[in-house]
């Protein structure tokens, strides 16, 4: 189905008359580099990857398996292990034409958390996020965040 419609990303003319996908990614965990992204050129569709830039590490010296296999709550809480894509990563999707990156917040904070400081997590991290890949980044994605009370 999406194939016979294509995937378009933020930015992209919509098809008249025809079905319009955009996928979507979050996190930016190196999985979607491992396996997503090589199934997107492969099948030559596009798609969005949501990042955190505060996570996002220049290089690393850790195994596949191990970056394949890590849980993103571990990710989370060591992002030294390399459980997200590496700068280098980012900067080969982006310039392949099928992925888009934008960023998700800064370091992935609720939004609606009490000492929430927009500025640093919105605008920092659109700021890193442009400074890091030489180009001006013109989408973010909102944080999934509930409200309660």
């Amino acid at each position: 189905m999406i194939r016979a419609a294509g995937t378009g990303v933020p930015g992209d003319n919509l098809k008249a008359g025809a079905l319009n996908a955009c996928l979507t990614f979050d996190d930016g965990y190196f999985n979607f580099y491992g396996v997503v992204f090589p199934l997107l050129v492969k099948h030559k569709l596009r798609a969005l990857l949501a990042i955190p830039p505060g996570f996002v590490g220049e290089s690393t010296d850790a195994k596949k398996n191990d970056r394949l296999n890590m849980e993103g709550e571990a990710a989370f809480a060591d992002p030294s292990r390399s459980g997200f894509c590496t700068w280098s990563e980012l900067k080969e999707m982006a310039g392949s034409g099928h992925v888009v990156i934008a960023a998700e917040g800064l370091i992935h904070r609720h939004l609606h958390s009490p000492d929430m400081d927009l500025a640093t997590e919105i605008d920092s991290a659109q700021t890193m996020l442009s400074s890091t890949s030489r180009r001006s980044n013109r989408w973010w994605a909102m944080r999934y965040s509930t409200r309660r009370g």
